[in-house]
């Protein structure tokens, strides 16, 4: 893909981002996201040939920028052969997403599950992934879930506006759950 094509390429997931925000995935059509974007209908459709084609790129976006962080936050993890590592990675990457502030559109997107089964079975599939590497990191596997369980929990009450982003309880409880990974 040319730089040009990959600009257009982001622009156009980025304005998707703001039309789903806006008006959720029921009320996310081309139209109004080639109007955002600032690009026709048809060059739209050059890059994501139908709505489900952008959703499901929107999706792999968020995994993809999810496994980059997880990566990085892998290679900071000391001991490679370590017990629990990749475990306190994801904790880790769920505290960072929370302290730099979950993407309002996640919410939107999450209204896949139930609208749009099939195009978030792909997400399906990325969370089992990670689930059997938290199962599978050296601890026993039933507190290696409840430990990504209560990491998840703290995630998803920020992203739904129970607890604020930058409550101190968050910190203290990940910290926590990471020292009882050891």
């Amino acid at each position: 893909m040319s730089k040009k094509a990959e600009l257009t390429h982001d622009s156009i997931l980025n304005a998707a981002q703001q039309v789903l925000q806006q008006h959720g995935v029921r009320g996310l059509t081309l139209d109004k996201v080639a109007k955002e974007a600032g690009v026709s209908k048809g060059g739209l459709i050059h890059h994501f040939p139908s709505k489900d084609d952008l959703l499901l790129a929107m999706l792999n976006c968020v995994s993809t920028l999810m496994t980059e962080q997880l990566d990085r936050l892998l290679l900071e993890e000391p001991d490679h052969g370590q017990k629990g590592r990749f475990l306190r990675a994801y904790m880790r990457c769920n505290l960072e997403t929370i302290e730099q502030g979950i993407p309002s559109f996640i919410l939107n997107l999450l209204e896949l599950a139930s609208v749009k089964p099939d195009i978030f079975q792909s997400q399906r599939e990325f969370f089992a992934q990670m689930q059997a590497k938290v199962e599978n990191d050296g601890i026993d596997p039933v507190l290696a879930t409840i430990l990504a369980g209560a990491s998840d929990s703290l995630w998803l009450q920020v992203l739904f506006g129970i607890l604020e982003p930058n409550h101190p309880q968050i910190r203290t409880v990940h910290n926590r759950l990471i020292q009882m990974t050891q």
